[in-house]
């Protein structure tokens, strides 16, 4: 059984995280690369610099075992783990578990040829925190380390000739032999590491905390520094380039704006100068267009009517003349449509045979336009009858 199988996809910014913090230290330094195939592997190099943030152990390079404490204060219990600890160099505890009045604690003691780090995790409980309870694995390296998950702890052990197997291993920290054992192949080993990593919680970190001194905190602050204040002037850079080019665009679409403006004031004004035209001339024309109109209406009696006078009076038109019969013509201007109110202004006056009148109407231009367009329909269909 693979245990790369069971973890999830490595996120790529969590594989570059990795790849620029983190490094495993088997004797030598190693880095964590990227290959080809976008998956994680480790590579030797002298590069590495001996105080990477975080380190991870081999577990050559560390004595591993489980503490059982009558306590079931917490509290009670960190206290007691100083004490006992404070004069063990390297030396790292974590509780792993608090039941039924007692307590089991994970603790580790690195040797002194580890590299100074923020942070040194060894690799046993990087791998212990993917396995299920009461699970086996074994890293098949030269020598094969075996690992267990039992009861919220870590086990582990290197092969040797009195545990030269898995489930001898597996009974000598008290887990049933189990047939399938986890195997993790040497070019699995940076992908799992870097899978545990991301089980780890605050507290379990903050436990592999070397409190450091003030040349080493001095080394680290550098450290930390020098990839901010790259991150930092990066996005200053950015952002300054950022702004000119939205300063730039905002100055280009201004000046097209303002070109946009003058343009649409010049229409404008273009529009206002011949509006004006247009009112004075349509002043001018709107008596005319009344005059013109009424000749329509008195050419088709000129020859059974004297006029005398035609002209407009408040709005209304004003006929005098004379006809052999007033009322006559009365009734046939009534008649037509476009003529409103036609009536007498003074009472007819009569001489030999002949009616002396003063008739006034209102002139309904708008009818007078719709009767006129009827017309030239009729005659157009007319026209096409006769063709």
């Amino acid at each position: 059984m693979n245990l790369t199988d069971k973890t999830e996809a490595l996120p790529a910014a969590y594989k570059k995280l990795i790849c620029s913090s983190v490094s495993y230290f088997d004797g030598q330094h190693n880095r964590f690369i990227a290959n080809d195939q976008n998956s994680l592997e480790l590579s030797a190099s002298e590069a590495v610099e001996q105080s990477s943030l975080v380190t991870i152990i081999s577990r050559k390079y560390y004595s591993e075992k489980v503490n059982k404490y009558p306590i079931d204060d917490k509290a009670e219990l960190t206290k007691l783990l100083k004490l006992e600890f404070q004069d063990q160099p390297k030396t790292f505890f974590h509780i792993m578990q608090i039941q039924d009045g007692n307590a089991l604690v994970n603790v580790w003691q690195f040797s002194e040829q580890c590299p100074e780090s923020l942070v040194c995790i060894p690799e046993s409980l990087l791998v212990g925190l993917l396995l299920s309870p009461q699970s086996t694995a074994e890293i098949q390296c030269q020598p094969a380390l075996y690992i267990a998950s039992s009861n919220n702890t870590v086990h582990s052990s290197l092969a040797s000739p009195i545990i030269n197997s898995i489930n001898k291993f597996a009974m000598s920290v008290g887990v049933a032999q189990q047939a399938d054992a986890i195997q993790i192949k040497p070019s699995d080993l940076a992908s799992v590491l870097a899978c545990g990593l991301k089980k780890l919680n605050l507290n379990q970190v903050m436990s592999l905390v070397e409190k450091p001194n003030n040349d080493k905190l001095l080394n680290i602050l550098k450290k930390l520094l020098i990839p901010f204040s790259v991150v930092f002037a990066s996005y200053m850079a950015i952002a300054s380039g950022y702004l000119v080019y939205q300063e730039a665009d905002l100055k280009k679409q201004l000046a097209s704006h303002n070109e946009s403006v003058d343009s649409a004031l010049n229409v404008q004004q273009n529009v206002d100068q011949q509006l004006q035209q247009f009112t004075a001339i349509a002043d001018l024309l709107e008596g005319k267009q009344a005059t013109s109109a009424l000749w329509l209406v008195v050419h088709d009696f000129f020859d059974k009517v004297k006029f005398t006078n035609i002209r407009m009076v408040n709005g209304r038109t004003v006929l005098r003349g004379s006809t052999t019969k007033a009322t006559l013509l009365l009734e046939q201007l009534s008649k037509i449509p476009y003529l409103e109110d036609a009536k007498f202004d003074y009472p007819t006056r009569s001489r030999k045979d002949i009616d002396v009148f003063v008739i006034s109407f209102n002139l309904n231009l708008a009818k007078l336009k719709l009767a006129q367009n009827k017309n030239i329909q009729q005659a157009a269909v007319k026209e096409q009858k006769n063709g």
